[in-house]
């Protein structure tokens, strides 16, 4: 898709970033890691170009800072995410950072499921408006051919928590547990909550294990002050999002 883009901008000779490929992020909204050292650049799509030849799979996006004509090849964008002190562009800084569009996810609408979007990740989502047991939103995610929503880099975190502060208002339930094990974290597809996550999704003094807290809440109470999930009694009433996958459309 990269290559495509560049051709097709280097033909018409203009440096203009066609939405379709790539997109400039409004307002210092998103965010990313560096991945490598700058590079002199002058323009957009000079600076696509050596990001691709780079850092041929690790270009989710790059930083142009205008006034020093300087390149930064970085990682898939988020939203600003308070841990992440070294993400680029600061506040106030005359950089822009452009970021790869991905495809959109196919999406089923007859049971309220919606796309949502953040810094260029997308998701298909179902926002529940009642309160039920973990348990019981795996079952309620299941029968919409869905599952409790996987945040499992810090892109999909950030779709999540972005659309929990706007839509939903209220702690809800994720699919991570420890039920398996007690204290090994586990995505509800069988991955392991990694040791780089856990460092920074965790808000203060969790997870705490008190009283058997083998599932995991997103907490709203305390946001914007306090980042980070909750261990909690999986008897625990919550609300709930299932993502809409792939492997779970029905043909």
């Amino acid at each position: 898709m990269w290559l495509v883009f560049i051709l097709m901008v280097s033909n018409a000779l203009t440096i203009e970033i066609r939405q379709a490929y790539m997109r400039k992020a409004p307002d210092q909204l998103c965010q990313a890691l560096p991945i490598g050292a700058p590079w002199s650049s002058a323009n957009p799509v000079e600076c696509l170009a050596s990001c691709m030849a780079r850092c041929p799979t690790s270009c989710g996006s790059f930083v142009l800072n205008t006034v020093t004509q300087t390149c930064t090849p970085c990682s898939t964008p988020s939203g600003p995410l308070e841990p992440f002190k070294a993400s680029i562009p600061a506040p106030g800084s005359s950089s822009l950072l452009y970021y790869k569009t991905q495809l959109i996810p196919p999406c089923e609408v007859s049971n309220s499921f919606a796309v949502y979007h953040v810094c260029g990740t997308s998701a298909c989502l179902h926002l529940s408006t009642e309160k039920v047991t973990y348990s019981q939103a795996v079952a309620k995610c299941s029968q919409m051919n869905s599952r409790l929503f996987i945040a499992d880099t810090a892109a999909r975190f950030s779709v999540i928590w972005h659309v929990g502060l706007k839509f939903i208002k209220e702690d809800f339930w994720l699919g991570l547990t420890d039920l398996a094990e007690e204290g090994t974290f586990v995505w509800d597809n069988g991955d392991p909550l990694s040791e780089e996550q856990a460092g920074w999704i965790w808000g203060p003094g969790t997870p705490n294990y008190y009283g058997n807290q083998d599932c995991v809440e997103a907490i709203y109470v305390t946001w914007p002050g306090i980042f980070g999930l909750n261990d909690i009694s999986c008897h625990a009433k919550k609300r709930y999002i299932c993502e809409l996958l792939d492997a779970y459309i029905v043909p």
